[in-house]
């Protein structure tokens, strides 16, 4: 389970850390960044499960996006992740170039993954790549996903919801943010009680 989580530089939050609990809840007035922090814990979790392309979208010219997720219990020393995003857009033809860079946290220090230089975020770096080219191939990247591969953030909109769904086995067991889809994931989970439940 995630214990902390802190971001930095992500719409209004320039630099936010929240100690988790088992149940947790968020209360503020309007505009004061709880949608804001529940996205950002979704974009982290979505960057080791999905493409950084499907992941991240580009709101501006330029951004520098940084997310930290650590946990009780190191597995094999690792008790944290570390992701950072710079977008910047060129000049000279206009086109978006982005470099990531991400951290294992061993022992709450940052270890140094990889840095990629890449075009628009259009392929994603597999994990286990990523830990092999810097020398942790014992690491399995099932021990981060296991962790954060498991946040979904929803926000329901009724035109979504009451849009008709055409079966596609490529959304197979999810759904958009917007709600859209809920029936198909129903219709996928309704033998599995406890899912389902």
């Amino acid at each position: 389970m995630i214990t902390r989580f802190r971001v930095q530089n992500y719409k209004a939050l320039r630099d936010v850390t929240l100690d988790l609990t088992p149940v947790h809840v968020l209360i503020g007035p309007n505009d004061s960044g709880k949608t804001s922090l529940l996205e950002a814990v979704s974009l982290l979790s979505r960057s080791v499960t999905q493409p950084w392309g499907e992941v991240f979208h580009q709101t501006s010219d330029r951004y520098h996006n940084e997310f930290t997720a650590s946990w009780d219990g190191a597995f094999f020393g690792i008790d944290g992740y570390h992701l950072a995003i710079f977008l910047d857009v060129f000049a000279n033809n206009g086109r978006a170039m982005a470099t990531s860079q991400s951290f294992l946290l061993m022992d709450s220090v940052k270890v140094d993954v990889a840095q990629r230089f890449q075009s628009a975020f259009s392929d994603h770096e597999d994990l286990r790549r990523r830990f092999e080219a810097v020398g942790y191939p014992d690491i399995d990247p099932e021990l981060i996903r296991s962790q954060l591969g498991g946040v979904h953030f929803y926000r329901f909109s009724s035109e979504s919801l009451k849009m008709p769904v055409v079966l596609d086995s490529r959304r197979q067991g999810r759904m958009e943010i917007n709600g859209f889809g809920l029936p198909q994931l129903l219709d996928d989970i309704r033998n599995d009680r406890p899912r389902f439940d």
